[in-house]
């Protein structure tokens, strides 16, 4: 079986993952604890194997596998394909009360990541946010945010290019509510 594994993005050569005997290949899309969220196949026609070669990540989450296919009726027939999956967004219905009542802290991006990522919060309301990040033994390495901000979804770059690789917990703190996430940092 052929496996190309990117982040928590895994594409197999095969679909006897699934239950089947067909000689396609599956991209399978997991969360941090390793628990499945998403899965598709590609079969490019019912007499063909398709073989998945390689797979890239572009900022907006999206999945592009390159990979063939090869004809079981045609020795010799084969077919370069790219194949894109695109990260579909929530939509917000009108007149839906769709915001969080409280802050909300997202996972950073590109996770892991080498030297910069991003990190987005999102604040129902104004308020005096703080944005740190902290060592392992929790020791304050960096203040990202200290200052009254707006009700809206916020980005801070962190650049991390002082900083030795390991994993780093990244705290937003806004009044009473305090919310953190680790992040990886791979030189």
């Amino acid at each position: 079986m052929n496996k190309i594994t990117l982040g928590f993005i895994s594409v197999f050569g095969w679909t006897k993952y699934f239950g089947s005997n067909n000689q396609d290949f599956a991209l399978v899309k997991y969360n941090a604890a390793g628990e499945e969220l998403a899965a598709d196949i590609y079969d490019s026609h019912p007499n063909s194997r398709d073989w998945a070669v390689a797979m890239a990540l572009d900022a907006a989450g999206n999945v592009y596998v390159t990979g063939y296919n090869e004809h079981l009726g045609s020795p010799g027939w084969q077919r370069n394909s790219v194949i894109k999956y695109t990260v579909t967004p929530v939509s917000i219905l009108p007149g839906a009360n769709n915001y969080s009542k409280e802050p909300l802290l997202y996972q950073n991006y590109p996770n892991p990541f080498n030297p910069v990522t991003q990190i987005r919060y999102s604040l129902p309301t104004a308020a005096h946010a703080i944005l740190k990040v902290y060592d392992l033994l929790g020791r304050e390495v960096e203040v990202l945010v200290n200052s009254r901000q707006p009700a809206s979804e916020h980005r801070v770059s962190w650049d991390a290019s002082a900083f030795a690789s390991g994993v780093y917990i990244y705290r937003l703190q806004t009044g009473e509510n305090t919310l953190a996430k680790k992040l990886l940092l791979l030189k």
